[in-house]
């Protein structure tokens, strides 16, 4: 991939697959002034259907902390890259009704472990990246997986960034 900036605010970006060059020619906005809630959801609802890609930060493949760092980027916010170092920032909450769209949930393993992120929508519903980027249910148990009738992550603490 090669990054070229000619002007400060025009970035062209360009990559080349097999025989065929892509590349982005505009003006890009610069991620140093922090949007509201409402922004980070509508950056995160770009990204649904992306499939899972365990490490990836893109429209192609991504993973549940690639998705939440890259949606929180691009609206202002530097994340560190695993959802257990995500986990380590913000002020958590005390019970899930506290909690507001654009806060994040994270979720554990059987041994205590945070393994999984995601962004909390209205509705009692979240965005996360399994399988590929996702809404379902959320409740203070955890995500309740639409399609399989169950809860496929337990809840381990909300966090506001």
């Amino acid at each position: 991939m090669q990054w070229v900036q000619p002007y400060r605010d025009l970035l062209i970006r360009k990559c080349k697959v097999e025989n065929t060059v892509f590349a982005f020619e505009g003006k890009t906005t610069g991620t140093s002034i922090k949007k509201t809630s409402e922004e980070i959801i509508n950056t995160a609802k770009l990204f649904l259907n992306a499939p899972y890609l365990w490490g990836g930060k893109q429209f192609f493949g991504i993973d549940c902390s690639g998705f939440t760092q890259i949606v929180y980027k691009l609206n202002g916010y530097k994340l560190p890259r695993d959802a257990y170092q995500q986990a380590e920032l913000g002020h958590p909450l005390s019970f899930v009704e506290e909690a507001q769209a654009g806060d994040l949930a994270f979720f554990d393993n059987e041994e205590g472990k945070i393994v999984h992120v995601g962004i909390i929508l209205n509705n009692n519903e979240i965005i996360h990246a399994s399988g590929q980027v996702r809404i379902d249910k959320f409740d203070h148990y955890g995500i309740f997986h639409s399609e399989n009738k169950k809860y496929s992550h337990m809840l381990r603490v909300i966090k506001r960034i």
